[in-house]
């Protein structure tokens, strides 16, 4: 069973989604939104920027950075995913 979109709603009239992996299990769940519209466009939006979306590596300490790295596949022949560089800190004085 691929992916899907589930909408619930919190006590308090709010609203939110999750996203629920092939196992049925919740695999992310998104922020509150005021109204059921936004919750819906919050999906739909998620749905039009998350196919080529690289994945950005902050995690990774064995190399002493933290520069973000691509680790995603290129989404199309000859388009290599591109990592946004690190601010560099100040010396601290």
């Amino acid at each position: 069973m691929p992916a899907r979109f589930e909408v619930r709603a919190r006590r308090g009239g709010q609203f939110y989604f999750v996203v629920i992996g092939g196992n049925n299990q919740v695999v992310a769940t998104s922020e509150n939104y005021a109204t059921k519209a936004r919750c819906q466009r919050a999906i739909e939006s998620v749905r039009r920027m998350a196919p080529d979306a690289p994945v950005r590596d902050l995690a990774d300490a064995s190399a002493g950075s933290r520069r973000p790295r691509a680790t995603s596949a290129p989404a199309h022949p000859g388009k290599e995913p591109t990592a946004v560089p690190a601010r560099r800190r100040r010396p601290s004085s």
